[in-house]
């Protein structure tokens, strides 16, 4: 359906309230990831050396009403593992690093 659509069928009144449910009952719950989430799971445990940790399911099911916030030392250690991973699989060595 179109925005164009939706807004001559449905009023402000009647979205807020779709809004309302949609917080109560989300469209696309938990249950919609599970069916992924055990494949990842599966594959992530086929592909893993066995010796360390076991994923299940729940590891690959989004969380986006508990995302924590990262502080901005976070966000750069994360982009400099990142980046040296990138090194690795390509031996380059970049001369604009985060440091």
């Amino acid at each position: 359906m179109s925005v164009r659509r939706a807004q001559a069928e449905v009023d402000a009144a009647e979205f807020a309230e779709w809004m309302a449910y949609n917080k109560l009952h989300p469209f696309a719950g938990e249950v919609e990831y599970l069916g992924f989430a055990i494949v990842a799971s599966t594959v992530a445990n086929c592909m893993s050396s066995g010796k360390g940790k076991r994923w299940k399911p729940d590891d690959f099911i989004p969380r986006f009403d508990r995302q924590q916030k990262q502080s901005n030392t976070e966000i750069a250690a994360t982009v400099r593992s990142w980046c040296q991973m990138q090194q690795k699989i390509h031996g380059k060595k970049r001369s604009n690093t985060i440091d």
